[in-house]
């Protein structure tokens, strides 16, 4: 469905009716997005969108919305859904730029593994016109979408380049709820951020968990030619949420990974920078180092307490971006230690491959530093003082 140009503000009410008009549908099950929604239009309504802007949030919005509709009606139609085991996934941690991405992907190179291709990310509900033996559409429309990434904002590439088929992150299938802290980094939403901080999240997590159990039912289930497979998860805004990973994946397994806080939150500035330029036509670079170093910093504080709650609870292994560069498959060892599982010679064939094919880089490079953003070091070592105390003492 082709979405009316939007007014300067907002409406839920509008919103809800345009994704009830293009499914045929109205209910959203257990998880109703209302609320959160609320409250994120609160913010996103006192910004200065350009047209583009505008346009753009209300498209992802009514995406966002219609696959809710249609993930709640497939449960309803198909209840085995829900038989799918995903309780054991392998979970990467770590803040933005410490090399999860590349990490994920190579990982999930294996045959063996599952992951959320960056086509189901945008759209993990089936779409009625699908044809059995014939492309999905949401990979067509995927492509589209990558194509107009390319076309205008190649800095947003160029910090975090996609394609079709890459394992992408699982905020994306959160992102129906109107509950995470992923809907921060669309643009700047201080207020609903600290909504977020005040309220539970818990059915964000619960709705990833069916939101897994889905696509793997969707993939054909867990059992593959070579036994188990397993799910490999990662996404930066699990930071500050371990409590509810174990609880909702009791079995998981995980890998935190860490880099420099000063290279960290610069070029997560960057990176932040390109997303809202999506969508305002002035940036205020200062406002924008103060919000990601507030997120940021409270997230992890978060963690780490968490961490020491959970304590014997976590099986985690610690991995540092400087020796995940030096002795990749050295880390990867460690990892399929950690899980219990086989690093065959076809599995890590496989990742070579990836490896040997991978085209990071390819829109160019680009520069970055604290200073762009109104930050100095010292800024950075008083909000990370206990991260850093702990992984960079």
């Amino acid at each position: 469905m082709e979405t009316s140009q939007p007014a300067s503000k907002l409406s839920m009410e509008e919103l809800i009716a345009a994704a009830f008009a293009d499914t045929g549908l109205n209910d959203f099950g257990e998880f109703d997005p209302r609320e959160g929604m609320e409250h994120f239009l609160r913010d996103i309504n006192d910004l200065d969108l350009n047209q583009a802007g505008r346009i753009n949030i209300s498209a992802l919005m009514h995406r966002w919305l219609v696959n809710g509709l249609r993930f709640a009606d497939d449960l309803k139609k198909h209840p085995e859904i829900l038989d799918e085991q995903v309780d054991d996934p392998l979970v990467i941690l770590g803040m933005t730029r410490v090399g999860s991405t590349m990490l994920q992907r190579l990982l999930a190179a294996d045959p063996d593994t599952l992951c959320i291709r960056h086509w189901e990310s945008l759209n993990p509900s089936r779409m009625p016109n699908a044809v059995p033996g014939e492309e999905d559409p949401r990979i067509g429309i995927d492509r589209e979408i990558i194509d107009a990434m390319i076309k205008n904002n190649l800095g947003l590439m160029q910090s975090h380049s996609v394609k079709v088929d890459d394992a992408e992150e699982c905020i994306f299938v959160q992102l129906p709820t109107f509950k995470t802290v992923g809907h921060c980094w669309v643009a700047p939403t201080p207020n609903y951020y600290d909504w977020i901080r005040s309220q539970s999240l818990h059915g964000s997590y619960a709705f990833l968990k069916q939101m897994l159990q889905y696509l793997q039912w969707q993939k054909g289930g867990r059992p593959s030619a070579n036994g188990d497979r397993r799910w490999i998860l990662k996404t930066p805004p699990h930071i500050g949420n371990m409590d509810l990973l174990v609880d909702v994946f009791p079995n998981a397994k995980y890998v935190f990974m860490h880099r420099d806080v000063h290279e960290v939150i610069a070029s997560t500035c960057r990176l932040i920078e390109m997303l809202f330029r999506t969508c305002m036509d002035v940036i205020d670079m200062e406002a924008v180092g103060a919000y990601v170093l507030r997120i940021w910093s409270e997230e992890m504080n978060r963690h780490l307490q968490q961490l020491d709650a959970l304590g014997s609870q976590i099986d985690l292994l610690d991995v540092q971006y400087d020796r995940l560069r030096k002795d990749t498959f050295g880390v990867v060892r460690d990892i399929y230690q950690l899980m219990g599982r086989d690093l065959t010679p076809r599995r890590e064939q496989e990742m070579r491959m990836w490896e040997a094919n991978d085209t990071h880089g390819e829109f160019g490079s680009y520069t970055y530093s604290l200073e762009q953003y109104g930050l100095t070091s010292t800024d950075v070592d008083a909000a990370f003082a206990e991260y850093n105390r702990r992984y960079f003492a």
